[in-house]
C-alpha cells in the first residue's frame, strides 16, 4: 500500500468514527516496505490522537539485519508479533498453494465460514480494497477478482460474496500443516492455471483511494 492509501484509511476510520480495538501490519514482511517507518508513524499519531486503546501490532518473521534494524526504530506503543525465524526454509507449513476446491475433502465446503484467521484478525485492507482478511488481498493480486471493497465496509456487511470466492482457492481454509516436511513446491491445478495467466499478463485491479498530507490536514 501507498503512504496515501494508508492516510485515506485512517482518515475514513476517523469520518466514520471508527476507533480500532487492533490495527496489524502484515505483508509478506513489512519492514522491507520503502515507507514502512513513516506508515508506522501515521498510525502511532492515529492512536495518539484519536484512538488511544487501539493497539497497534506489527507482524514481522524478524529475519535478517535489516529488519533487526528497522525493528529497534519503532516507537515503543508498536507491539511487535515476531515468529524470530533464523532461516530462509521452513520445515513445516501449510500448503497455500493448494485450493481447497481442488481437494475431495473440500471441494463441497461452505466457504462463506471463512476460517479462524477471520476471528483472529479480523477483515484486511490491501491496495485494491477491504478484503474479509489480509491473505485474500494478496490472492486477488495473482486471481483478478477485482473484489476488494473501496469503502470501509458497513457493519452489516458481511462479505460472503469475497469469502465464496477467496476461501475456495486459499489453502489455509484446509485449516491443516503438512505433516511431512515439503522439499518443492506443492500447487494444485487451480493455482497452476492462476500463476500462467499471471505470468502472461498481471490482472489490472482497481485501486483503494489515496488522500495526501494536504488534504488530510484540510487545508
Amino acid at each position: 500500500m501507498s503512504v496515501e492509501q494508508v492516510r485515506h484509511f485512517l482518515a475514513e476510520s476517523r469520518d466514520r468514527g471508527q476507533k480500532w480495538r487492533m490495527i496489524r501490519v502484515i505483508g509478506g514482511e513489512p519492514t522491507i516496505h520503502p515507507n514502512f517507518l513513516e506508515i508506522i508513524g501515521l498510525l502511532a499519531e492515529y492512536r495518539r490522537t484519536y484512538s488511544p486503546l487501539t493497539r497497534i501490532v506489527l507482524c514481522t518473521n524478524g529475519y535478517g539485519d535489516k529488519v533487526q534494524r528497522i525493528l529497534a526504530m519503532l516507537p515503543p506503543e508498536i507491539i511487535v508479533e515476531n515468529t524470530t525465524k533464523k532461516s530462509p526454509v521452513q520445515p513445516t507449513f501449510m500448503t497455500f498453494n493448494v485450493a481447497p476446491i481442488d481437494v475431495p475433502e473440500f471441494a463441497e465446503s461452505d466457504y462463506s465460514n471463512g476460517c479462524s484467521i477471520i476471528k483472529k484478525c479480523g477483515f484486511g485492507l490491501a491496495p485494491s480494497g477491504y478484503y474479509p482478511c489480509g491473505p485474500a488481498g494478496g490472492i486477488d493480486r495473482v486471481f483478478g477478482f477485482n473484489l476488494g471493497r473501496k469503502t470501509l465496509p458497513a457493519p452489516g456487511d458481511d462479505m460472503h460474496d469475497e469469502l465464496r470466492k477467496f476461501c475456495s482457492v486459499c489453502g489455509i481454509f484446509k485449516r491443516s500443516v503438512e505433516a511431512q516436511p515439503l522439499i518443492q513446491p506443492v500447487m494444485s491445478p487451480t493455482w497452476s492455471r492462476a500463476y500462467s495467466t499471471w505470468a502472461k499478463r498481471h490482472p489490472q485491479l482497481s485501486k483503494y483511494p489515496e488522500r495526501d498530507a494536504v488534504a488530510d490536514s484540510g487545508t
